[in-house]
């Protein structure tokens, strides 16, 4: 016989739903948050200190664009050596010269600019009287801007 649809809801009056698990903790989504926030604040000051050490650089390098034409190459010198040492915290890099230094600026700005082309300048040759004339050491300090945004933006 056909029961009715009252006489099947009645039958089941009875039966009740299980009761909800209980809620998860919180605790290790909190922790998980706060690695996370740590992580990108960290991310974010060394982003920071990237910036400032690029945009140092390039004041010294527009200084230097305005010195005397033989004491622009020694400046360049020092700068890069100070953007090396401070970079790579290298102390070896300290003493090195001539080709060594030349191989050490090649792997810092990941070039081969410094041991093959106009670059070389800044070996041996660098306090001997130079062929550079004002236009080619524009072009080697317009070559270094154009290294430190690309180290700065890139990095290592």
């Amino acid at each position: 016989m056909a029961e009715s649809s009252a006489d099947i809801l009645e039958q089941l009056r009875g039966i009740h739903l299980p009761p909800a698990p209980p809620e998860p903790p919180l605790w290790p989504l909190a922790i998980a948050t706060i690695v996370i926030v740590c992580g990108v604040l960290l991310c974010l000051i060394n982003r920071l200190r990237i910036k400032q050490w690029h945009h140092e650089a390039l004041a010294e390098l527009g200084k230097i664009q305005h010195l005397q034409e033989d004491k622009k190459l020694v400046e360049l010198s020092r700068l890069l050596r100070r953007i090396v040492l401070t970079g790579n915290n290298a102390v070896a890099a300290r003493s090195l010269t001539g080709r060594a230094w030349l191989d050490q600026l090649d792997v810092f700005f990941n070039t081969r600019y410094f041991s093959t082309e106009d670059g070389r300048v800044f070996g041996a040759d660098l306090y001997r009287r130079s062929q550079y004339t004002d236009e080619t050491t524009n072009h080697i300090i317009k070559k270094i801007r154009q290294l430190i945004r690309y180290k700065a933006r890139f990095g290592d």
